[in-house]
């Protein structure tokens, strides 16, 4: 291939004829004439043409290596005509190359070796493929290091082996790494397996993940399986009950009983059904593998305590929360532990950034939202009440990712009656990306409801089983994470944190305090904190504006001065009378919350033959203290671009003369710079009630506005940010928190953490100088169970199956309907139960009281028919926790389940 000035010309040989370049640690190349593959790398070429970092010395030895195999490889009659066009056109003989592909490393795919971007914002675990499509590759070798530097990671050759990386024949197999945090990938592909092998240029990939506040905890559900009751395989407290139309499109599992909870056979499985006794395979559809007397199995091992633990890390409330019914989509939780209940009112949108653990109950009322925060990725997150979980209609839950889920646990036990461990209204609503877990109890679904999965373990009889679909239930299975997160990091507690803020008070935003915008530190350290100095800032980012100044003698410049041996006069400075040398001095503000990115002094001067007049330049942050000043300078303009960068400037010009006679004045000094706005507020004793700045352990300080015009909180999203200093003189973040309001916050809305130096968000009332106790009831006395109302039995199938009974869910009663069943009460009334009755054996062997006026019912037909003698309260079991184990590793499931192996 011959190169006439910008033209490649192609040549026809009949054989390929390459000369190898074997490297100089660049690279293997094949330099090609006519080549079955070429590839274009033109791009890839520096100046003159020439490959990037090629030395002329390995150029001329490519260029005669190939005229000597040309000559070897042509006739002698072409010989001639070969030499001849070498000869004239050798300096301009270009030659395509051809090199091994480098590797392409997915995620995030193939972006070009030279990019080094993998990702960023990314969640664990990711997995990483490295592969290669050219015919010559045969291996990748790789190194790889944790962190964010690629210098940090050597460069990976040919051959190597462990432990810094590896390497794999990629014809043979899949080379991947499943990375769980910030990693840099260096990856080189070579045509063989030893360090004589040729080899490609080097692809780095640098991934950057989510900061997380600890290390992702594996977990394992078994795929497809939808529905699990893991209790007692002997007891048929432990059964699965699907009523009519109930769906489940995923895998059912019992170690009791699957069982029809009325006639017909219009109930489907879309999956295998396995259970340890019997199931009502009349009453099922069942499209994959039945099977009985399986062996007994437990629940995944999800790690409560260590999960409880983690969500104590972001404070503990002493009491309860609840929250009132509002629309305002501002309240951030977890990681959080709360001694008494959660009660989350109508219409409110929650924001989960980590593990929240409940030691009472929870109660979730209609129309609220559920959201993961972005950083769990396709992970779990994890909500563990001790109590029980009533979740009422429109309720959903909302994971990140593709498969992000969460991870609802009760650890209470099985309830009585209606009630369940956990329980869900009736309601024509999809629950979404959320996991039910009775670790130690049951779960009833009442009618109309879509959810992911169920898992539970034992009921309390066999009319309340371990797990209770009512009518048109579905279950809709998908793959679920295979790791549970604590959520993203969060600031330390133990510090002084922003805990509350009002971006939209009534009256003017910047009001002489006590009123106007406010922000509130909370001092979670063990020693008094002294925050004069600090600097709180919005979210503004401050882009220079092009600005001047000109002296006068009013207020463009800050007035009095500093003259000695010259007189002022309007706009200009002379000598005074009889004097040879005299100064001004005087400075500039850029303003409060200003830097002044300086640039040139200018003046204009009347100067007689031997006078002259000289500048020179100090700067200072505070105004109070200035640097030394700068060399003086005679010339017009002065150039400040050497200066530092700062609030205040502070010139002085020195005037001189030999001759008394002569005149040296100064006009119409100006400055000219570009002003940073920071928006800054800085603290100060001014700013503060009571004209102090140092906050007490545990107390708090109300920094105000109070007439400052570059601070200011937006109304409907913003960030308010803590810094130990000025960010432009190297300040560090103390704390921020960042909030969207979704809409214009109302007036006297204020962000608060709740209860005070906690991790957790709230939009209560303003309540600046005093704890942040809005929502929180000291009270930890548990709230009422929720009974949700129960469906009338459908007539047509009680003709259709006489030995069984319906049992559905009122589907005209409105989803918001709830009956709070008066628990002291029915406690009261209840027959005294001892110790032993109240274990999972007796509640197996032995039914429930009931009064005398009520007939017997079979395990077939558990509900009772409307009209029929009522039903006395089914006995409250006293002392719960003890009265009913973790059933999670009962001494049959054990064996069980290891014959299972699951």
């Amino acid at each position: 291939m011959y190169s006439y000035g910008e033209t490649i010309v192609p040549v026809r040989v009949r054989h390929r004829i390459h000369v190898e370049d074997f490297g100089y640690g660049y690279g293997y190349r094949k330099w090609t004439l006519a080549s079955r593959r070429t590839h274009n790398v033109l791009p890839r070429l520096g100046k003159a043409g020439l490959p990037r970092r090629f030395k002329a010395g390995r150029v001329l030895h490519g260029m005669l290596t190939l005229l000597l195999v040309g000559i070897l490889s042509v006739g002698s009659s072409g010989l001639v005509l070969l030499a001849a066009a070498f000869e004239s056109h050798i300096v301009n003989v270009t030659a395509a190359i051809s090199q091994i592909d480098p590797a392409v490393l997915t995620s995030p795919g193939d972006i070009g070796f030279d990019n080094p971007d993998g990702g960023t914002n990314l969640t664990a675990p990711l997995e990483v493929v490295m592969t290669d499509t050219d015919s010559d590759a045969t291996h990748i070798f790789y190194t790889y290091g944790s962190g964010l530097d690629p210098l940090s990671v050597p460069e990976p050759v040919c051959g190597q082996a462990d432990p810094n990386g590896g390497g794999g024949e990629i014809a043979t197999e899949i080379i991947s790494l499943a990375l769980t945090g910030d990693t840099v990938i260096r990856a080189i592909a070579c045509d063989g397996a030893d360090s004589s092998a040729h080899h490609s240029f080097i692809n780095t990939k640098i991934y950057d993940f989510t900061d997380l506040a600890c290390v992702p905890q594996s977990v394992e559900f078994p795929a497809n399986l939808a529905v699990l009751a893991a209790g007692p395989g002997n007891s048929s407290n432990g059964d699965i009950f699907a009523s009519a139309n109930v769906t489940i499109n995923g895998d059912v599992r019992s170690n009791d009983d699957i069982n029809a909870n009325g006639g017909g056979a219009n109930r489907t499985i879309n999956g295998n059904a396995l259970a340890g006794d019997t199931i009502e395979t009349a009453n099922f559809t069942i499209s994959g593998t039945v099977a009985t007397d399986t062996p007994a199995t437990t629940l995944p091992d999800i790690n409560i305590p260590f999960w409880q633990a983690r969500a104590a890390e972001g404070g503990t409330v002493s009491g309860s929360i609840i929250i009132p019914g509002t629309a305002a989509p501002s309240i951030d939780f977890g990681p959080t532990e709360i001694e008494g209940n959660l009660e989350i009112g109508t219409n409110n949108v929650i924001n989960v950034k980590g593990p929240i653990y409940v030691k009472q109950n929870l109660v979730i009322s209609s129309n609220v939202t559920l959201n993961q925060d972005p950083a769990f990725g396709d992970q779990f997150t994890a909500i563990i009440v001790d109590g029980t979980i009533d979740i009422s209609s429109n309720v959903a839950f909302n994971g990140t990712g593709s498969i992000g889920t969460f991870l609802l646990v009760s650890t209470s036990g099985p309830k009585v009656g209606d009630n369940a461990a956990i329980e869900a209204n009736s309601n024509n609503s999809d629950l979404g990306d959320v996991v039910l877990f009775a670790s130690a109890g049951d779960v009833h679904m009442n009618s109309n409801r879509n959810l992911l999965a169920i898992f539970a373990t034992i009921g309390t009889s066999a009319s309340n089983p371990a797990i209770d679909l009512d009518s048109n239930v579905t279950v809709n299975y998908r793959e679920l994470p295979g790791t549970i997160s604590c959520g993203p990091v969060f600031t330390p507690l133990d510090q002084v944190l922003i805990n509350e803020f009002l971006p939209n008070p009534t009256g003017a935003d910047n009001a002489a305090m006590p009123d106007g915008e406010f922000v509130e530190l909370y001092n979670g350290s063990g020693s008094p904190v002294d925050v004069n100095g600090w600097v709180l800032y919005d979210n503004f980012v401050p882009v220079g504006s092009a600005t001047n100044k000109t002296w006068t003698s009013s207020a463009d410049f800050n007035a009095g001065g500093t003259a000695s041996g010259t007189t002022v006069s309007a706009n200009s400075v002379q000598m005074s009378a009889g004097e040879a040398l005299g100064t001004f001095e005087n400075f500039l503000d850029a303003g409060e919350g200003n830097k002044g990115d300086w640039q040139n002094l200018t003046w204009g001067e009347t100067l007689g033959a031997t006078s002259d007049i000289c500048v020179e330049v100090a700067t200072s942050n505070d105004g109070a203290a200035y640097s030394d000043y700068s060399a003086q300078d005679c010339t017009i303009p002065f150039s400040l671009t050497g200066i530092s960068d700062s609030r205040f400037i502070k010139w002085r010009s020195m005037h001189s003369r030999s001759d008394i006679s002569h005149s040296a004045n100064l006009n119409e000094l100006t400055i000219s710079y570009n002003r940073f706005n920071y928006n800054e507020l800085v603290i100060t004793p001014d700013r503060t009630l009571g004209g102090d700045t140092v906050i007490p352990a545990g107390g708090l300080l109300v920094v105000y506005r109070d007439g400052d015009i570059d601070f200011e909180l937006t109304n409907d999203a913003d960030t308010v940010k803590l810094y130990d200093d000025h960010v432009w003189l190297g300040g560090t973040l103390v704390d921020s928190h960042a909030y969207d309001y979704g809409t214009a916050a109302p007036n006297d809305k204020s962000f608060a953490r709740i209860p005070d130096g906690s991790v957790n968000w709230v939009d209560p009332d303003p309540t600046p100088g005093e704890p942040n106790d809005e929502f929180v009831d000291p009270s930890t006395v548990p709230s009422e169970a929720i009974t949700f109302e129960s469906e009338p039995v459908a007539e047509e199938e009680l003709i259709e199956d006489e030995q069984s009974v319906a049992v559905q869910e009122e589907s005209t009663v409105p989803a918001e309907t709830v009956e709070e069943t008066d628990t002291p009460a029915a406690a009261e009334e209840a027959p005294e139960i001892t110790d032993e009755s109240s274990t999972p054996e007796a509640m197996a062997s032995e039914p429930p009281a009931t009064t005398e006026e009520q007939p017997a019912t079979t395990e077939e037909s558990p509900a009772t028919v409307e009209g029929s003698p009522a039903v006395t309260e089914e006995p409250v079991i006293t002392e719960e926790p003890a009265a009913v184990p973790e059933p999670s590793s009962p001494p049959e499931a054990d064996s069980a389940s290891k014959e299972s192996g699951l």
